[in-house]
């Protein structure tokens, strides 16, 4: 294996890859082979050993090239989210939708939960699919703060669990809607694992904002000074008549 360093390199390793990650999406870890992956990226067959130590190297760049991907893709949809206070059902399916995207690739989404068995096989990809995890929980906290929900790092790693299991369960079964199956299970935990956010009432904003009573004897700030006020005047005619005040003051 040589290192990639001159701009030609780059590119080749990055086309190979590339053409790793079809292959995982397309026929799983067992259709990465140094020959297919050459002869899909259009390079000679020995390009793979140049480049990679072994078929293991080329399976963790394949599936840090798909995470990659499948991050991307859904860091899209999630920025697209407006912010309002959504219900149960609201945010289940913004969430379902987001981690599936309206028009579900179902090979990515094999090569998705088929990543998280291979990393329990292969400690080489667990920091891959670690780092992977921490940032989809990052987007979890920005959809559902987007959606009026409170949440911590343990209830999103649930949640995250729940779409994950969901996934791999729908695509089982084939004809089953993905999205529909990851809406129904978050609609059950929901409001366990991301509740809504609690608003101030007004009344509450209204007495927060009202000064403390004054307890000095000074006259609160929103109230006239009625004693200060009949003082002034009594002093202002006193001077004004020579100090007698008038009849009928």
């Amino acid at each position: 294996m040589t290192s990639a360093a001159t701009p030609k390199g780059m590119r080749r390793r990055a086309r190979l890859i590339a053409a790793a990650g079809e292959l995982l999406c397309e026929g799983g870890s067992d259709a990465i082979r140094h020959r297919a992956v050459a002869t899909r990226a259009d390079l000679p067959l020995a390009s793979t050993t140049y480049y990679f130590e072994s078929i293991d190297d080329l399976v963790v760049e394949a599936v840090a090239h798909t995470c990659r991907a499948d991050l991307a893709a859904i860091s899209a949809r999630a920025d697209s989210l407006t912010t309002a206070r959504r219900g149960r059902d609201a945010t289940a399916s913004i969430l379902a939708q987001v981690m599936i995207g309206p028009d579900p690739d179902l090979q990515a989404l094999t090569a998705r939960v088929e990543a998280m068995v291979l990393a329990s096989r292969s400690p080489r990809l667990a920091p891959t699919l670690i780092a992977h995890q921490r940032l989809l929980y990052d987007i979890h906290h920005d959809v559902l703060a987007r959606c009026g929900r409170d949440s911590d790092v343990d209830r999103v790693a649930t949640l995250v669990a729940i779409e994950h299991g969901s996934v791999a369960v729908a695509l089982s079964e084939h004809d089953r809607d993905i999205v529909t199956a990851m809406r129904l299970a978050l609609c059950d935990v929901i409001d366990d694992l991301a509740p809504a956010s609690v608003e101030p009432s007004p009344a509450a904003d209204a007495s927060a904002d009202r000064p403390d009573p004054d307890t000095t004897g000074q006259p609160h700030p929103d109230q006239p000074d009625t004693d200060r006020a009949d003082t002034d005047r009594a002093e202002h005619a006193e001077a004004g008549s020579g100090g007698d005040l008038p009849v009928g003051w």
